[in-house]
């Protein structure tokens, strides 16, 4: 392991003197000369090697350098310096061009190879992208998530028209798609382009996510609620797996008046009545066995149902908000009210 490690040392050089260089401000052709230096050593045959002079050259917008550079440095590598700890924020070169909003840069790395369906960021980017609130910030975000929460969207056209999905499996830590994303942080104009594009609008959430309304319906965003309703998002969509909410649900819990009533509407066809099933493990910690593992403590799974209505005044009870409870009442003693003594009478 000592030998692996020691093997290293030469290599990492290298990525220092470079990224060095370019920190630097220097010249062309002293680039290039340390370019070949690691090429011809063990250095230009890691696959991130170079990938942290490239993210410097982007900072800089140092193009001529961005396009050397872009020719043998990974535009998805994570290259940490040594003495800079600070270099490996888990942005990629890719997402570092995407978050700084530079276009230029964007398209040179797409031109030599950068995939504008790649995971850029493994961190979460809470502290760059101020138009993102706490309770939705994200850790891992693909190239269009970025282009998203920076709101650009001539990234966010160029990147779909280089083929990025806008319908991109969630997984692997992903939680938004595109769609979704857009309507949680209210870019109408993001919304609507990616509609265009053929964005599914009631694309199954990730785990604890939402549906493009419900996440636009929990943030209060109540023209783009209006706009992806009549684009036939489902009012009474299920709420997601483990912490979901339905649309009115969110609304309710984060007293947002304007989209409750909007989805009471008559013509939405809201349903408070509707009874929702959640699922719950109940684990059995009794047990003192020492023979006992992990997989004996699952007693069994909970099923808790309730209407809409009751979720909707227990979530804003447990944010302990009386306004919202209220209005709450008076939509369900119009709306839902009416439709229970509709059942009763049968």
């Amino acid at each position: 392991m000592m030998e692996y490690f020691l093997g290293q040392e030469p290599t990492n050089k290298y990525s220092n003197e470079l990224y060095r260089a370019i920190q630097a401000g220097s010249e062309l052709a002293t680039v290039e000369l340390l370019l070949e230096q690691g090429n011809s050593n063990s250095a230009g045959h890691r696959p991130q090697y170079g990938s942290a002079a490239l993210k410097m050259a982007i900072r800089n917008e140092d193009y001529d350098l961005l396009k050397l550079l872009a020719r043998v440095a990974d535009a998805h590598g994570l290259e940490q310096i040594e003495g800079d700890r600070a270099e490996l924020d888990y942005v990629d070169p890719f997402g570092e061009a995407i978050l700084l909003e530079d276009y230029e840069a964007v398209c040179i790395l797409l031109k030599h190879g950068a995939n504008p369906d790649a995971l850029v960021s493994f961190w979460g980017l809470t502290q760059s992208t101020p138009r993102v609130v706490d309770y939705s910030a994200l850790d891992r975000m693909t190239a269009l998530l970025v282009a998203i929460d920076v709101g650009s969207l001539h990234i966010v056209q160029l990147l779909v028209e280089r083929g990025a999905d806008v319908n991109s499996r969630l997984g692997m830590g992903v939680l938004r798609s595109p769609l979704q994303r857009a309507a949680e942080i209210g870019d109408f104009s993001m919304v609507e382009f990616l509609i265009g594009q053929g964005a599914l609008i009631d694309l199954e959430p990730a785990y604890g996510g939402g549906t493009a309304l419900q996440l636009a319906a929990m943030s209060g965003h109540v023209g783009i609620a209006e706009f992806l309703i009549e684009r036939g998002a489902d009012v009474n969509h299920p709420p997601a797996r483990g912490p979901g909410r339905m649309a009115f649900e969110a609304a309710a819990e984060w007293c947002r008046p304007d989209v409750m009533y909007l989805l009471a509407q008559p013509e939405q066809g809201l349903q408070l009545d509707l009874e929702v099933t959640t699922e719950f493990e109940i684990v059995d910690c009794s047990s003192d066995d020492e023979g006992s593992d992990d997989s004996d403590m699952v007693d069994a799974c909970h099923l808790d149902v309730r209407t809409q209505y009751e979720r909707a005044i227990a979530f804003a009870e447990a944010r302990n908000d009386h306004a919202s409870i209220e209005i709450v009442r008076s939509i369900y003693a119009s709306i839902g009210g009416r439709l229970s003594a509709q059942i009763e009478s049968f």
